[in-house]
């Protein structure tokens, strides 16, 4: 997952069954770089954490959020 995000750090929050647009989706939730008062939420192909898909996880969307 973290070569489709482009990211390595830890999540500060992750849930493997998200809904999204119909289907599954795996949530990550990343501090922002540069602004400790912001997350990034990414919604990514679940089936890079089962090993079923091939390559880099297919990010669906991503949103920055204020922390809070």
């Amino acid at each position: 997952m973290t070569e489709g995000i482009g990211r390595d750090e830890e999540p500060l929050a992750a849930d493997p069954n998200s809904p999204y647009k119909g289907r599954n989706a795996y949530l990550v939730v990343l501090p922002h770089p540069g602004n400790a008062d912001a997350v990034d939420a990414y919604l990514v192909d679940p089936r890079c954490s089962t090993g079923a898909a091939q390559g880099p996880a297919e990010v669906f969307t991503k949103h920055t959020y204020p922390r809070g």
